[in-house]
């Protein structure tokens, strides 16, 4: 919250730098609290702690913004202004200790028990901390909403005598918005929009520009991520311990990634101390194996200490997924040293982990990793086997096409034959339907606990007096067995493709506009995209039809309007 109530308000100055996450602002409103608070109006004293409580949800730190909410409380609280305080410390409260659940409602309820606000930015301000808690629990339709409300009540009222509105936040937000629903271009976009707007060397400065970077890198531009994080200013905001430990693993992925393993070890370094300093056990773990990596990579052996310190976290968190990732990295570089012995007894904790934690699929995909492995650690052998392997098998495959073409040749002919007659005999019925939904919702679930992060292909169909059972048994051709298509409605027909590659699901998704002009459809759109790990029925379909607007806009010979 910022902004002043009078011209010399010393809770001005800090209101601006709270607002930008500096908290540096937080001694100088410990020093007003003795030497203004006694003395204030119940008007001042609200404004102290609504602004302690601010900076207490930026440091994460629960605990004082449960004190501060108390204190809210206590004071006179009959006026609306004082309800709305109340509110938004609560909500402060729920977001430092992530509960963003409980954060979204209560601004929820805020907004709509709210008649009329005293300062119309009081709304734009909860509008917009509710896209963002809305944005943390994956409620992607009702956050873009929420930023959008926030834009609207501060374009109205652009000046306030209460707070100032921080639009370089809320396009923040939306950056994190678009780059969940998978839309690169716009999250670019709102990322240059926040960028533009922030008051140059902030500590929102260096947010901003912080998860930039990260963003940049994510997608492999690692010159223009390093381009932002030389342009940090030197204030930056003041993380609680986890959090910075976070920022500090970046850091070292950054420095790893441009090979500067000296850089690397000094930043992870830093984390493990943050780590350290907070409860975030799983984090010390990955910081640990982190480090251990890299000092193996450096040629210190003692570096496996600190591995196998990183496990002992991970087990004592009962976190043996990532113990079985740990020991198939261990696996894989032991390999590449050419210590056989050591990468088999590692590739053997490796299996037996994975043997009690997947089954079905996942344990068949575990068991091709397996063999790739073993086929590294004995090159020559594997080589000669996989060789006559292949020749027996394509000796095998030759005579049996020999022995059978003949009657293979009879029962297509056979089948073409039957096919007539039915034809003729019978009009074909529909196939029966189940419900779409239930078959994605399925079909999703078993991705996730595969591991797969299942590709899609959305069609829209434009136009009347389609015959959907030809389009639907069009696109069923060429589908491999454990593809389907299903029709969720007279016009929308979804692909799903479950381990497809991104080369095969390029093929396919070129390949539609050929087999829609067999059946004589030419007006349509098309989309697609893959199933992320957060993602339910509705917000994939929500990123598909995303995607499909944005193809669309691509191929107009003009931009669309704003």
């Amino acid at each position: 919250m910022s902004a002043a109530a009078s011209a010399t308000d010393p809770l001005d100055e800090i209101a601006l730098l709270s607002s930008e996450f500096d908290s540096s602002a937080l001694p100088p409103l410990e020093r007003l609290k003795q030497s203004h608070y006694p003395s204030a109006s119940p008007q001042w004293q609200r404004r102290w702690h609504m602004l302690r409580c601010d900076i207490a949800g930026i440091q994460s730190d629960s605990q004082n913004t449960e004190l501060q909410l108390q204190e809210l409380i206590a004071l006179e609280n009959s006026s609306p202004l004082s309800r709305i305080a109340i509110g938004i410390c609560q909500a402060a409260h729920y977001s430092a200790a992530h509960e963003f659940t409980s954060e979204a409602e209560t601004l929820s309820s805020l907004l709509s028990d709210t008649p009329a606000w005293p300062d119309p930015n009081l709304e734009a301000l909860i509008w917009l901390r509710l896209g963002l808690a809305q944005t943390n629990i994956s409620d992607d339709s009702r956050s873009l909403k929420s930023f959008s409300n926030a834009m609207k009540v501060y374009e109205r009222h652009p000046n306030s005598t209460l707070i100032t509105f921080n639009a370089p936040l809320m396009h923040y937000g939306m950056a994190r918005l678009f780059y969940k629903l998978g839309n690169s271009a716009r999250t670019l976009e709102s990322y240059q929009l926040a960028l533009d707007l922030v008051r140059p060397g902030s500590a929102m400065e260096w947010f901003l520009r912080f998860n930039y970077a990260n963003f940049l890198n994510n997608l492999d531009m690692i010159e223009e991520a390093g381009e932002q994080l030389d342009k940090l200013p030197e204030t930056r905001p003041q993380f609680a311990a986890a959090d910075e430990g976070y920022v500090q693993m970046f850091f070292t992925r950054f420095a790893r990634s441009n090979g500067n393993r000296d850089k690397a070890l000094e930043h992870i370094e830093l984390a493990i101390a943050a780590f350290a300093n907070s409860p975030n056990e799983f984090g010390l773990g990955n910081s640990y194996i982190q480090r251990g990596r890299i000092r193996v990579n450096q040629g210190d052996q003692g570096g496996w200490l600190d591995v196998q310190r990183g496990q002992d976290i991970y087990q004592k968190l009962n976190r043996m997924d990532r113990v079985a990732n740990v020991e198939l990295w261990n696996a894989k570089y032991l390999a590449d040293q050419q210590q056989y012995q050591q990468a088999y007894q590692a590739l053997k904790r490796y299996t037996e982990l994975n043997d009690e934690l997947m089954s079905g699929e996942q344990r068949t995909a575990l068991l091709k990793q397996q063999q790739e492995l073993g086929e590294q650690m004995d090159k020559h052998r594997q080589r000669l086997a996989i060789t006559a392997e292949a020749h027996y098998q394509g000796q095998q495959s030759l005579l049996l096409w020999q022995s059978y073409g003949i009657a293979l040749t009879i029962l297509l002919l056979f089948f073409i034959l039957w096919r007539q007659i039915v034809r003729r005999s019978e009009q074909l019925q529909p196939v029966p339907v189940r419900q779409p939904e239930a078959l994605m919702a399925e079909a999703i679930q078993q991705a996730k606990d595969a591991g797969d992060s299942m590709p899609m292909v959305l069609l829209r169909l434009q136009g009347e007096q389609l015959d959907v059972d030809q389009i639907s048994r069009q696109l069923s051709k060429d589908l491999r067995p454990q593809d389907s298509c299903l029709q969720l409605n007279p016009q929308d027909f979804l692909l799903l493709l479950p381990w497809a590659s991104d080369a095969e699901l390029n093929w396919r998704f070129d390949s539609l506009p050929k087999q829609l002009g067999a059946v004589h459809v030419d007006r349509y759109q098309i989309g697609k995209a893959r199933l992320h790990n957060f993602d339910d029925v509705s917000s994939i379909l929500l990123r598909l039809e995303c995607n499909l607007t944005s193809h669309i806009a691509r191929n107009r010979p003009q931009p669309l309007s704003a």
